[in-house]
């Protein structure tokens, strides 16, 4: 979702031939509201890699998970995942960040 979330933003408030404009926001919130809707059952929706490291840390110091605090030992994919999903959408989204602009310009159809 991390991938999703980045892509979005880099589509409409990144690049200069986005049709958004000032739309961007809403469309950013959206994803973010996608992202929160299918992972908060499954994860808490760890998009954000220090939305889940504080919590790890509360919870070990405050002993809530009793004798077996998984929070910390499980915490490295709450990194590893956004971070590469984000990667993995610049790497993605680099080819495609120079299209040809194929439209015609008026001056261009004047020139014939």
């Amino acid at each position: 979702m991390t991938f999703m979330l980045v892509y979005v933003i880099f589509e409409n408030a990144v690049t200069s031939k986005s049709s958004s404009g000032k739309n961007a926001c809403l469309v950013i919130g959206f994803a973010v509201f996608i992202a929160h809707t299918i992972l908060i059952p499954i994860d808490g929706c760890s998009i954000n890699p220090t939305r889940s490291f504080g919590p790890a840390i509360i919870s070990a110091l405050s002993n809530c998970g009793g004798s077996e605090n998984l929070g910390l030992r499980d915490l490295w994919i709450m990194w590893v995942g956004p971070l590469f999903g984000a990667a993995v959408a610049a790497l993605v989204y680099q080819p495609f960040s120079h299209r040809l602009d194929l439209t015609v310009s008026p001056d261009e159809e004047h020139e014939e």
